[in-house]
């Protein structure tokens, strides 16, 4: 029998720049991410890593898991995920001995048009809303955009799709 790839191929990220809806889960799903300076660390790491090649376009950390939707350049995700997981891993460990902190693989998909790219950056904004964390996105301090120094409701408005403020990014 033959076993199921988990992830999208390399050659999809060989020619050109592909938005990516990435999902990096935690061991046990054990809340790792439930205090400030843990939080801070991995949100510290995506805007480290934002740059030319991979564009944060949008991020969440909750409690037990990380969403973000990423810009990359000729990359496949995987590259992109194991800076994340080593970066973090690296700055809030204790100890040498001390468990594992990221569950293995990740969960990819990637976005293919305009809307997509909408539905999936209000899916990780709208995340501690729908979680029952808070009442507005605005008010989960692990969310934003490394694209983007302010987002406003217009980003998650109904036909955000068809703004302009996509163009400096499509």
């Amino acid at each position: 029998m033959r076993t199921r790839k988990h992830h999208l191929s390399v050659d999809v990220f060989a020619n050109e720049r592909r938005f990516v809806s990435l999902t990096c889960c935690t061991c046990d799903r054990w809340p790792v991410f439930h205090d400030t300076t843990s939080s801070m660390a991995a949100v510290t790491a995506l805007y480290g890593l934002h740059g030319d090649d991979q564009r944060v376009v949008a991020y969440c950390v909750m409690p037990d898991h990380v969403h973000t939707v990423v810009a990359l350049n000729r990359r496949p995700p995987g590259v992109f995920v194991q800076a994340v997981k080593s970066i973090v891993s690296r700055n809030i460990r204790t100890t040498e001995n001390a468990p594992a902190l990221w569950q293995r693989g990740y969960y990819d998909h990637v976005i293919r048009r305009r809307d997509g790219l909408f539905r999936s950056i209000r899916y990780v904004l709208l995340n501690p809303v729908r979680k029952g964390l808070v009442d507005s996105w605005r008010e989960w301090p692990y969310s934003g955009s490394c694209q983007w120094a302010e987002m406003d409701d217009s980003f998650l408005a109904d036909r955000a799709a068809e703004s302009s403020v996509w163009d400096g990014i499509l």
